[in-house]
């Protein structure tokens, strides 16, 4: 487990802009600026002109006439030594003002809430706790899934499809308590199944089960990977038997795009 890209969880409480039919009417220098802006940061380390201007699909002169009106700006700094450019003191401002105001439950409670509403889906949140993955939120779909799960309900690591994203994207440090508890440590369950469960999940970074954790309910569930690719949630659509199992595909397609674009809001990385 311990060579899993995302180890830790950090619990939090409290799409793509467009095709050009649907943007709204802008100034094309500006776009062009943020973009310069963008690449610049995804490079990951102070860069040069050419490389910059590379990344963002410029000429070299127009790439300097957009980093001299960024660095005019405080957004882009330059070495006087090297002249490679790096982000300046007012980007990363920016950026400690947008990282105080995440809030990433809030922001996976309204999405799993827009699956309720638009798509018909029954959406659960849950998070871990100290006994394991927890039901944080729940929100009926169309027609409603009734069972005992409830808020507050704790999961099992193995047999719902929440528990298998923790036991996928957590550290054993805190997995061992739980498997322990579980009577899923190595002394009772098979290390290689356990390890297998793992790494098909970490591969597909979306884990279903059907009837395994309750008679005729089915489930899929994905992570939501917050700063420094942390779990912060994760996210999971439930269906029993009175909705047509040819839905599981548009389920799993609308799961998968919400994690992803709620991981891309917080600031973490989707695997892969």
């Amino acid at each position: 487990m311990g060579k899993a890209s995302h180890k830790s969880i950090e619990v939090f409480y409290g799409a793509d802009a467009g095709d050009a039919k649907t943007k709204r009417r802008g100034i094309n220098s500006v776009e062009t600026g943020v973009r310069v802006l963008e690449n610049l940061i995804a490079l990951q380390e102070p860069s040069t002109l050419t490389t910059i201007a590379q990344a963002s699909g410029l000429d070299n002169s127009q790439a300097h006439r957009y980093l001299s009106s960024l660095m005019n700006s405080g957004l882009v700094s330059q070495d006087p030594v090297t002249g490679h450019y790096s982000i300046g003191p007012k980007t990363l401002s920016f950026g400690l003002a947008a990282l105080s105001r995440l809030n990433p439950i809030a922001a996976v409670s309204r999405e799993a809430q827009r699956l309720s509403r638009d798509r018909g889906h029954t959406a659960m949140v849950s998070i871990w706790s100290p006994n394991g993955p927890i039901v944080l939120q729940w929100f009926a779909g169309r027609p409603p899934v009734y069972s005992a799960l409830s808020v507050g309900s704790n999961l099992p690591l193995v047999t719902s499809a929440t528990g298998r994203v923790f036991l996928a994207f957590l550290d054993d440090n805190y997995l061992a308590p739980v498997l322990a508890a579980e009577s899923l440590d190595e002394t009772v369950y098979d290390p290689g199944d356990l390890q297998a469960l793992r790494e098909k999940t970490r591969k597909s970074c979306i884990a279903k089960v059907d009837s395994t954790l309750i008679p005729g309910l089915r489930a899929v569930a994905g992570p939501v990977f917050s700063l420094h690719n942390s779990l912060a949630a994760v996210l999971t659509l439930v269906a029993s038997d009175a909705i047509a199992k040819s839905q599981n595909a548009a389920m799993r397609k609308d799961l998968t795009a919400a994690c992803k674009t709620l991981t891309q809001e917080l600031g973490g990385g989707w695997p892969g």
